[in-house]
């Protein structure tokens, strides 16, 4: 037994210990391989429509574009930018489906845990506004059957200029100009006129407090009283029955102003009670009830998800469920008879105030500094270059 043992170990000896080298070569070859393999930890957001900006997160990705594709569910695509070698952006590609994300860089793949998933696009382009350039962050309502949008950033200057929309005839019609050039502005509707003001007349820091009323019946813009809040821009505003209603905006203000187009008089209301005081929130009333979404905020939290319901009749706010989309930079909010939309950078969402919930919708490009209105429980939204309708 001792000699038979002692043969089998002495010829086996020799491959035992040349298996365990080529063991420990290819563990090593493993952790080598490992450590220069990229990583995904992450992407967000994690569902959307084709052309939106999708942004994976990770690790030992390459800071040169050109070494690095990108596909969803094998329909492939290029960075759109990278950062450093954590980051990859890329816009969703024409054609891509439901399903994982596969970054490849320098031959090496790595596929993603979760699938993206694709919504349904929804949007139908329509004639786009007779801007001579492209326009941003104008102003928007609708009153009746008919669309307004104007002013707003050229690129070079704020307008002060105004068109009326027709979805019955797709086309635009050039309106009286409202004198007084105006971006990051607030706009509401209160019985069939349109009331408008109080934000940028020009960049960087030239704000203005001026208020002027539209009458569309008339095509005529009348100055009314100042807002008295402080100077600031991307106030959020609404109309709640016969009453106007403007606050928040600039760096954090936290004042609440109602107007009466009767008396021509701002009697200030309840501050609105953030826990976190949004900079870029966004607004919108149904039902006689209006609400406020939080947004971005400067300092050390960078987004406040918080929505509040106000109640005109008793001046209080409530908090509702938190809004699940997170930040939406430049956000728009376009109250309709039963429902909210929420608009902008890769973000399109609409709030059923019945069950306080949102639901994401398909959104297929990047969309901000637009501008936006209702007509008939349809979205309108456009950025000068560009003009579409959303029937959700």
């Amino acid at each position: 037994m001792f000699t038979l043992y002692k043969s089998i170990s002495a010829s086996h000896l020799k491959n035992y210990f040349i298996y365990s080298l080529i063991f420990l070569s290819l563990i090593t070859s493993c952790k080598k391989e490992s450590n220069t393999s990229p990583v995904i930890f992450n992407f967000t957001p994690s569902q959307g429509s084709e052309g939106i900006l999708v942004e994976i997160h990770g690790l030992r990705f390459d800071s040169v574009t050109d070494h690095i594709t990108v596909s969803f569910n094998g329909t492939t695509t290029g960075p759109t930018f990278v950062s450093g070698d954590t980051l990859v952006a890329t816009s969703v590609p024409v054609g891509a489906t439901t399903g994982k994300i596969t970054v490849t860089v320098n031959g090496k793949i790595v596929t993603s845990t979760n699938d993206f998933v694709i919504l349904p696009d929804q949007w139908v382009s329509l004639a786009k506004p007779p801007f001579g350039s492209g326009r941003y962050w104008g102003i928007g309502f609708s009153i009746g059957d008919k669309g307004y949008i104007g002013m707003g950033w050229d690129g070079y200057a704020a307008n002060d200029d105004l068109y009326e929309y027709d979805p019955s005839l797709n086309n635009w019609t050039k309106k009286s100009s409202m004198g007084k050039p105006l971006n990051f502005g607030v706009s509401f509707v209160i019985n069939g006129k349109a009331y408008v003001g109080i934000g940028k007349t020009n960049l960087p820091e030239e704000f203005t407090n001026s208020f002027y009323e539209y009458d569309p019946a008339l095509d005529k813009w009348t100055q009314k009283a100042d807002f008295p809040g402080s100077a600031r821009f991307s106030a959020v505003g609404f109309g709640i029955g016969t009453k106007g209603y403007v606050g928040l905006g600039g760096y954090g203000e936290k004042d609440w102003w109602e107007y009466d187009p009767v008396s021509n008089i701002w009697t200030r209301k309840a501050d609105l009670d953030y826990s976190v005081l949004p900079q870029n929130a966004s607004g919108f009333a149904v039902n006689n009830n209006g609400y406020v979404i939080g947004n971005f905020v400067t300092g050390p939290t960078s987004f406040t998800p918080e929505v509040l319901l106000y109640n005109a009749a008793s001046d209080t706010w409530i908090k509702k469920n938190a809004f699940p989309g997170g930040t939406i930079f430049e956000a728009l909010g376009v109250g309709a008879a039963d429902k909210g939309f929420l608009i902008g950078d890769r973000g399109y969402w609409i709030y059923d105030p019945v069950s306080d919930s949102w639901d994401e919708k398909g959104m297929n490009s990047q969309r901000s500094g637009g501008a936006a209105f209702d007509i008939n429980g349809k979205l309108y939204f456009g950025i000068g270059f560009d003009f579409r309708v959303s029937s959700p």
